[in-house]
């Protein structure tokens, strides 16, 4: 792995490689694993690397707290729906996040975000109504054999929540 950057100064430009320098010895694995944080994981045949530093999407956007109910999935429709309501001491509004789980056989990372929604301002105690539209290409991998998105079939695990850390509900949906 070579990594190379320039930085521009009034009349001096400063070019620094590294290589050995930082990171004597290491393999690409490892300089990624120090090198990326936040949540996600790194995966590859001979390891499985999850990474909790710093925050997840969504964390820490309201001053208020809320409930999550009411989930339902309209496999006509693609249409997923839920009632957000808030709980809290304050009006607030929530970032809904939706978040798609394949199955095994997919060989897909465990948690894909696949839509998020603000709330309008809501009153203490009062609720919405959250919809999102999946669409087909949602439930679907990459077949490098055909060159094109394969839908899959199977057990989904749909997330719903506040954050990739912060799930509200979780409910197993089959799809065909």
């Amino acid at each position: 792995l070579y990594l190379s950057f320039s930085l521009f100064t009034t009349s001096v430009v400063v070019r620094a490689e590294l290589f050995f320098f930082f990171f004597k010895q290491k393999t690409a694995y490892e300089m990624l694993r120090s090198l990326v944080g936040s949540e996600m994981c790194i995966r590859d045949s001979q390891h499985s690397i999850p990474f909790t530093t710093g925050f997840p999407f969504g964390h820490g956007l309201s001053y208020t707290d809320f409930q999550y109910t009411e989930f339902n999935f309209d496999s006509s429709s693609m249409v997923v729906r839920f009632i957000v309501t808030n709980t809290g001491r304050v009006a607030g509004s929530e970032v809904a996040q939706l978040y798609l789980g394949f199955p095994k056989t997919a060989g897909e990372p465990p948690k894909q975000l696949k839509g998020f929604t603000k709330t309008a301002l809501l009153a203490v105690g009062e609720s919405a109504e959250v919809r999102m539209q999946l669409r087909s290409r949602d439930l679907s991998v990459w077949d490098p054999d055909s060159h094109r998105w394969t839908r899959v079939s199977g057990d989904f695990m749909f997330y719903v929540g506040a954050s990739s850390l912060d799930i509200r509900i979780s409910k197993i949906v089959p799809l065909e």
